[in-house]
């Protein structure tokens, strides 16, 4: 008798894996291109003039101390640098060694960090004396307090996202490539940004000798300088647009990329061929339209978020549109996370995921909020290890290298690099993973169940500890 494996034929054989034949939002696509154009086009002005834009001069007269100052910064930066890569390297192993051996536990010590930072940040703030510091204090409190309730009522839905955390894991395990996703990522950023910014510099220039010559000159001449400034404003804005709106895109194609090799392996286990390669072609061709769409509005809140925090001539008023904003970001960020995975599975356009996500939130709303801050608090562990043993790593070494001051910089480098590498990989190819199960498991629960038996006995077992029955199977087909 043949022996029973961890995966099977899928529920549907042309479930997943299949790339799409159309582009789902076209217009989108051709207006990111279009955009992208727009910014060769200053750069082929602009970077030419480049070399005859006049530089700050430097605010340093002896040679020699600036060279010995360079050779302790590169001291320093590497000092920073080393740790904080393997650790955030041991942190993500780590991470997914004990997610996959007990989630619970992870939860637990990340909860009960974060209640530490809480309670030792309302201390020393209470400890100041300050009447300020007093009020923030008593609202840090508040904060505790909020999160220990949180905990109390959400028991009954902690399994179910306890085993979507090592359903993850397993999927990774199993495809680490999907974890590289995040790091490939930076190429494009950064070559994005190396081209946007020597573009604002000269832009930025130009804008300032057009203010002096606007308030030297008169009449037609100061009328000339006024429309300029106008123009030289418009693209500082463009090219500060494109970087939000390039970085919201990129981050976006690499959920999607790790969304839809995560649905392939739902529906289809082993038979699915290269999932991760196959989504990642997927989000760049066919659904790379709706990504642009879905990006573009983050984008859009977030750069009129840059720019009335930069606007300092009416605090007030501006502090109450920042908080509108950043209330709208977060909501359209949480919408478009499982937007995009409709995206991702079934090859939506995006206002078609959009009205799905909008049904999913209508039949279980309060689940998919609570699973997803209880997936979020666990994946503080892998941050929270990370920047702990990438300061402790890169102060030693700081301190062994130069001094007790720069190991203190070196301390704070290179945790924040490690909890960056960590981000990058284990963190966000979770959330990514348990998002796509949660709509997945909602949308058709038996598919996994031959695929993959082990994990949906696994969530079967979780989601019925909180509900009657299992969620009945939608009838839209995964691309």
């Amino acid at each position: 008798m043949k022996a029973l494996s961890t995966e099977s034929t899928p529920l549907k054989p042309a479930a997943a894996g299949v790339a799409a034949r159309t582009c789902s939002d076209p217009v989108f696509a051709v207006l990111f291109v279009v955009h992208l154009l727009g910014v060769g086009a200053i750069a082929a002005v602009d970077l030419p003039r480049l070399g005859s834009v006049k530089l700050p001069p430097p605010t340093r007269s002896s040679t020699t101390s600036t060279d010995v100052e360079a050779d302790d910064a590169w001291a320093l930066a590497a000092a920073g640098l080393v740790p904080g890569l393997l650790v955030g390297a041991l942190a993500t192993a780590l991470s997914l060694w004990l997610m996959l051996r007990d989630a619970g536990a992870m939860f637990r010590a990340a909860f009960v960090a974060s209640l530490v930072l809480l309670g030792v940040n309302a201390i020393a703030l209470f400890a100041s004396g300050a009447i300020g510091d007093v009020f923030g204090g008593i609202a840090l409190v508040f904060v505790l307090l909020i999160h220990v309730w949180f905990y109390c009522v959400v028991q009954r839905h902690l399994p179910f996202a306890l085993a979507s955390l090592e359903t993850a894991a397993a999927f990774v395990r199993r495809h680490p490539s999907s974890m590289a996703l995040g790091f490939a990522s930076l190429v494009p950023l950064l070559l994005h940004a190396a081209l946007v910014a020597p573009l604002l510099y000269v832009s930025a220039v130009d804008l300032s000798a057009a203010v002096e010559a606007y308030g030297d000159g008169g009449g037609g001449g100061a009328a000339a300088a006024r429309q300029r400034a106008g123009a030289l404003q418009a693209k500082l804005a463009f090219l500060a647009f494109s970087l939000f709106w390039v970085w919201q895109l990129v981050a976006s194609l690499v959920h999607v990329s790790v969304a839809g090799a995560f649905a392939a392996w739902y529906f289809q286990g082993s038979r699915a061929v290269a999932p991760v390669r196959a989504s990642v072609g997927r989000a760049c061709t066919s659904s790379f339209g709706s990504v642009a769409f879905g990006s573009l509005l983050t984008a859009i809140i977030r750069f009129l978020r840059f720019a009335f925090s930069a606007d300092r001539r009416d605090a007030w008023d501006n502090c109450c549109v920042l908080l509108i904003l950043e209330c709208l970001e977060a909501l359209l960020r949480f919408f478009n996370k499982y937007a995009f995975c409709y995206v991702a599975i079934y090859g939506y356009p995006f206002c078609t995921a959009g009205r799905e996500v909008v049904r999913l939130f209508e039949e279980k709303g309060l689940q998919t909020l609570i699973n997803d801050d209880l997936v979020l608090i666990a994946l503080l562990f892998p941050l929270f290890a990370a920047f702990g043993l990438g300061a402790l790593c890169g102060g030693v070494a700081g301190w062994a290298v130069m001094s007790l001051e720069a190991g203190l910089v070196c301390a704070f480098i290179s945790g924040l690099i490690a909890a960056f590498v960590a981000d990058l990989t284990v963190v966000r190819t979770i959330d990514s993973c348990a998002a796509t199960l949660f709509v997945c498991f909602a949308e058709n629960p038996q598919a996994l169940s031959i695929s993959a038996p082990d994990s949906f006995s696994l969530l079967s077992s979780a989601w019925s500890a909180r509900f009657e029955r299992l969620p009945v199977a939608s009838v839209g087909v995964p691309f």
